[in-house]
């Protein structure tokens, strides 16, 4: 298998956010692109519970805290 990984930064050429915006966004809508992440629910009171749970490898990517 290959692997091409080619960068790309907006803030060098922000006339072209928005089509990055919009095509990055339809990658990850039809699942071209994964984005690992996990929502712990619970508001501000579950803070440090998955702050710790990312120190300690208990979910994998990003960890998102649903405040409302």
């Amino acid at each position: 298998m290959d692997l091409t990984l080619r960068g790309f930064a907006t803030l060098h050429n922000p006339d072209q956010i928005e089509g990055w915006n919009a095509r990055f966004g339809t990658w990850l809508r039809d699942n071209r692109i994964v984005f690992p992440h996990t929502v712990a629910e619970g508001g501000v009171k579950e803070l440090p519970e998955a702050f710790l749970g990312l120190l300690n490898r208990k979910y994998s990517g990003t960890v998102l805290v649903k405040l409302s």
